[in-house]
């Protein structure tokens, strides 16, 4: 098993531009105030392509959970 640090500038680049293109974002917030997030998922290969999966729960049900 490989571990992955996330950058979490990158993160705020991805909910920018998703949130230009699509107007919402799904990308989840990593840093609050002073503290950063613990985010934990698996790396799928397909076609070539490498996606995050994460591994997470909800503790409410919100409208746009998946």
């Amino acid at each position: 098993m490989d571990l992955f640090f996330y950058d979490a500038d990158y993160v705020k680049y991805l909910k920018a531009a998703e949130k230009t293109k699509r107007g919402f974002t799904r990308v989840p917030d990593v840093e609050y105030e002073n503290e950063r997030k613990m985010v934990c998922g698996a790396v799928l290969e397909m076609n070539g392509y490498k996606y995050y999966v994460p591994v997470s729960s909800y503790k409410k049900k919100q409208p746009n959970n998946l």
